[in-house]
This record gives C-alpha cells, sequence and structure tokens, in this order.
C-alpha cells in the first residue's frame, strides 16, 4: 500500500516574501523610532532653553525692583546701582544675556529695556526713569521656534507721581 505523502512546511516563495514584508514593517517602525527619539530632543532642548529664558526674566525682574539708582539705559542694556550699592548691568551680547560677567541666558535674539517717566511717556535719561519694560524673545536651537517674554518693572525705591 503506498502512502500518501502530504507536504509539510513552506515554499521558499513564501519565506521571501515573509521576510520582505517583516523587512519593511521593520524599516517603517526604525523611522517612527528615529522621528520620535528626535522630537523628545527637540521638546527637551526648548523646555531647557524656555527655563533659562524666564529664570533670567525673573532675575532681572527682581534685581530692578530693588535698585536704587538707573545709572544708564539703552535698548539692550540697562546699568544700574543694586539693593546693596553695588554698579552692575544686565546687557546683551551677541545672543547671550549677562548680569554684569555672569551669563543668565543663551539663545537671546533680542532683549529691550524701555524706559518710562512718572507721567508715562517713554525717557531715554536715567534719572527720570520710573518703570523699566523689559522685552525678550528666545530662539530654540533647530526648529523649535521663538518665543517672546515681557514685563513691567516698577522699582520700590522711587517714588511715583502722576503715572498712568
Amino acid at each position: 500500500m503506498k502512502r500518501l505523502l502530504k507536504n509539510s512546511g513552506f515554499t521558499l516563495l513564501e519565506i521571501i516574501l515573509v521576510m520582505v514584508l517583516l523587512g519593511i514593517m521593520v524599516a517603517a517602525t526604525g523611522v517612527m523610532m528615529g522621528r520620535s527619539v528626535d522630537i523628545y530632543a527637540l521638546v527637551g532642548d526648548r523646555t531647557e532653553i524656555i527655563s533659562e529664558a524666564r529664570y533670567a526674566m525673573v532675575r532681572m525682574e527682581k534685581e530692578l525692583e530693588g535698585l536704587t539708582d538707573v545709572q544708564s539705559t539703552s535698548a539692550t542694556r540697562i546699568g544700574f546701582k543694586d539693593s546693596g550699592g553695588v554698579s552692575t548691568d544686565f546687557n546683551l551680547t551677541g545672543t547671550n544675556l549677562f548680569r554684569g560677567s555672569d551669563l543668565l541666558a543663551r539663545n537671546i535674539s533680542s532683549l529691550n529695556f524701555i524706559c518710562y517717566r512718572d507721567d508715562g511717556a517713554v525717557t531715554s535719561s536715567a534719572q527720570q526713569t520710573r518703570r523699566i519694560q523689559i522685552d525678550m524673545t528666545v530662539t530654540s536651537p533647530g526648529a523649535g521656534g521663538s518665543f517672546s517674554l515681557r514685563t513691567d518693572v516698577f522699582p520700590k525705591n522711587f517714588m511715583y507721581e502722576n503715572f498712568r
């Protein structure tokens, strides 16, 4: 009696087809994972830059609130005497924000100090300054974009008359 042998297993064509499909799936997964890692790094860099810029803005605000004298002003620099009577400044050099010679923040694309008199008019006179507006724009590296921060500082040691 002759036994019928059943063909079991896969043909070479089926094995090659499965390997090609698995290769496509692995490649697509690799691309997605690569993009996910890039996005994670971008978000991490942007978070660090935002945190650094906010710290710099809060530090400028607190120090300018307690100043005792405004010595000089320009669009990207303000010189003052701090609450301890020490002369210092905040200034933008390139894309770095400094307090004196100490680095406060990086990647600052623009910084503007706008000084106002007690009647609300813009002034370039350090002695007439009663309010200081700080505008700062920070640019994230890569495709992170840019964002702006703004605050108004009212120095505590100055008298205000007719301020609006």
